[in-house]
């Protein structure tokens, strides 16, 4: 069955556009899924993000902030199976997203409680038009033992209009290292579509993965983020399908200082 859900995804990828300059965004917010232990994928997120510490880009796109990643940041992962040995899905890491959760109806609650999402959009560079997005849930903590956002928002000052540029991750001395939000984490991941910015189709075929706990930041970092936020447009979230896989990660072996930039096709 998944084998013909990923089939299906990369026959009905369209025709990238030359000009393209997002490529797929992260779309609408999901509603967190109940764990099934019954569903284990038959593979592992094997990840390689080295920390970054030069500027980052920064747009108010109107539904979130989206973040461009530049040619030298080396942010990937692949599946494999357990033993080394990678799938045919290998992603790079093409931009990021800031955002609040989707407005759930009235009396209705997450599985999973957070107050932002920062979402990974990545591109399949063996499959034309397939992509990746992994959501990473936020929530506000007395103590954070790692802040990611922090990072992003050190010493820079986020874009709130709609069109804004600014340059965020400011401070060389605190850079952004986007492996702490794997290490030791599961996710839970299905097969959906993505909105295209840019491209001739309307959505694009993409991997889900949603982190299966919270990561922690400051309440002085989460009131700075959301009053950057504070215009933003944010719809209900979208309901998960009901056989979604949870997914562990580990870290890829990589010898000595080769590996590919997140920008490499």
């Amino acid at each position: 069955l998944v084998a013909a859900v990923v089939q299906g995804a990369a026959a009905a990828a369209p025709v990238a556009d030359a000009g393209c300059r997002w490529g797929a965004s992260s779309g609408r917010g999901y509603r967190w899924p109940e764990a099934n232990p019954a569903l284990v994928a038959p593979a592992v997120a094997t990840y390689d993000y080295r920390p970054y510490r030069n500027p980052l880009q920064a747009e108010m796109t109107g539904d979130a902030i989206t973040i461009e990643v530049p040619p030298d940041m080396f942010a990937s992962f692949n599946l494999s199976d357990g033993r080394g040995r990678a799938s045919s899905e290998q992603y790079v890491l093409r931009s990021m997203e800031l955002r609040a959760p989707g407005r759930l109806p009235e009396g209705s609650s997450q599985a999973l409680s957070h107050v932002l999402e920062l979402v990974l959009v990545h591109e399949d560079v063996r499959r034309s038009g397939v992509w990746a997005s992994i959501v990473l849930p936020l929530a506000v903590a007395v103590d954070p033992s790692a802040d990611l956002l922090a990072s992003l928002l050190a010493g820079s000052q986020p874009p709130e209009r709609e069109g804004q540029r600014e340059a965020l991750l400011m401070r060389a001395s605190h850079p952004l290292d986007l492996a702490k939000a794997f290490e030791g984490a599961s996710f839970l991941t299905f097969w959906a579509t993505l909105p295209s910015r840019c491209q001739l189709a309307s959505a694009l075929p993409a991997r889900i993965l949603l982190r299966n706990s919270t990561l922690d930041m400051s309440q002085s970092t989460f009131a700075r983020a959301l009053r950057a936020l504070r215009a933003a447009s944010s719809a209900a979230p979208l309901r998960p399908p009901k056989d979604a896989w949870l997914m562990s990660a580990c870290p890829m072996v990589v010898a000595g200082a080769g590996g590919a930039p997140a920008a490499a096709a």
